[in-house]
């Protein structure tokens, strides 16, 4: 099994993500389409990295039902069922006070038992994963057989690992990550966090995890931080610069993060 690190319509379409040619309208829609990720309105958790979605949720589930199931996990901030004319629409986003409580949901929460219907979670995504296509749209992942058109590459329902490729058909590069049914996640970019914070009195409300500093800077250069590597280490091995002192660590970082800004004392 492997799952996908990007949305791609054509391959989500695919049992063993290796389709060239869509074989259902909605894939069409899909590729078609022009979806432009929620902002953080009205409604909407404010933090995507800290948000669950619970799908396959029974029509009598409410917001106290998903409290009292999944605040074990951690504090909650906010729960939104989303809702059509009064009438559940069968799923929710849980925003958790702590990434690691998401985290946490996430990984034990998956077909658990909730008013006599096994649920379904999984980390937002339309706000995080590159290429995200909803299913109005013919995207999305899962589905049912019997609409036929079913969604594969993520934990519902992963690729399967190709066997033979047809003339219609070709290989999919399968890397290690891609056994990972986060890995989608774990490679999420700074440009995308950044891109999705509440600002207060002008400055950014949203805040890093340190679990989520770490998994980025490991992705992109390879450094574990868990491994006791100093600042100043990790700034010489992406940058080459050596810096020799508190204060010129910090500028070489802010240079890192904004190659605009200039190197001198403030």
């Amino acid at each position: 099994m492997w799952y996908a690190k990007k949305y791609e319509p054509l391959q989500a379409g695919s049992i063993d993500g290796t389709d060239t040619v869509p074989h259902d309208h909605g894939i069409l829609r899909a590729q078609n389409a022009c979806y432009v990720p929620p902002s953080n309105e009205e409604g909407l958790t404010s933090d995507p990295f800290k948000t669950l979605f619970v799908g396959r949720l029974n029509p009598i589930t409410t917001e106290k039902t998903l409290k009292n199931a999944f605040e074990k996990f951690g504090s909650i901030k906010h729960i939104r069922l989303v809702r059509n004319l009064g009438d559940s629409r069968g799923y929710a986003f849980i925003e958790f006070t702590h990434e690691k409580s998401c985290q946490e949901a996430y990984k034990n929460s998956y077909k658990m038992i909730i008013d006599d219907r096994q649920i379904l979670t999984d980390y937002e995504r339309s706000r995080t994963m590159e290429g995200w296509v909803p299913r109005r749209l013919g995207g999305g992942f899962g589905g049912r057989k019997e609409s036929g058109q079913l969604r594969f590459g993520a934990r519902d329902r992963p690729f399967k690992r190709p066997l033979h490729v047809a003339g219609n058909q070709s290989m999919p590069e399968i890397l290690p990550e891609h056994r990972f049914d986060d890995c989608w996640r774990r490679n999420s970019t700074t440009e995308i966090r950044h891109q999705h914070f509440e600002t207060k009195n002008n400055r950014p409300a949203f805040q890093y995890s340190k679990d989520s500093q770490h998994s980025l800077i490991r992705h992109i250069t390879g450094i574990d931080l868990t491994k006791h590597i100093t600042g100043i280490d990790l700034i010489k091995h992406i940058t080459g610069i050596r810096a020799s002192t508190k204060s010129s660590f910090e500028l070489t970082l802010l240079h890192c993060l904004d190659p605009k800004s200039d190197l001198t004392t403030r």
